[in-house]
């Protein structure tokens, strides 16, 4: 692999708010079940199964939110080497106020379409866009973004 321009890794505190706010829910939904049941039966299958998503996706969060993103010259990867984009692939990055991305982070339109995929808090793929972003920290990703657009500037001339 090519040397590593950027790196962008959810902070301690992000992946604590997210995944404890899930799993608190996940709590509370348990708590009323059992302190003021509901009186249908619907609701009673249905409050613990939507807590226990809630807990489950808390877990996958706080273990999906412990690798970080790494961007070289060839592409943007994952920690573990799974290659997000290729630099071939990106057409433009986006991090105005309206465009559709995660929370403290950037969108990547891509010329071909990508697979699609998810890791919670940390990258989106469908389509034509890749979202990056979510429990990271603002300032990281707007680094990542920058050298990306430098990169494409770059490779364009």
């Amino acid at each position: 692999m090519t040397k590593v321009l950027a790196t962008l890794k959810p902070t301690l505190p992000r992946r604590i708010l997210a995944a404890g706010t899930l799993a608190f829910l996940g709590a509370l939904l348990i708590a009323l079940t059992l302190t003021q049941p509901p009186a249908g039966v619907l609701p009673k299958l249905a409050l613990p199964l939507i807590a226990a998503l809630c807990l489950y996706r808390a877990m996958k969060i706080w273990r999906a939110t412990e690798r970080a993103l790494e961007l070289h010259e060839n592409g943007l990867f994952d920690q573990n080497g799974e290659l997000l984009v290729a630099m071939d692939n990106i057409a433009s990055v986006d991090r105005s106020l309206f465009a559709f991305k995660p929370a403290n982070g950037f969108l990547i339109r891509t010329l071909e379409p990508v697979p699609r995929g998810w890791t919670p808090g940390l990258w989106w793929r469908f389509g034509r866009r890749l979202g990056i972003g979510g429990v990271t920290p603002p300032g990281a990703a707007k680094q990542m973004a920058d050298i990306i657009a430098v990169l494409l500037q770059r490779r364009d001339a």
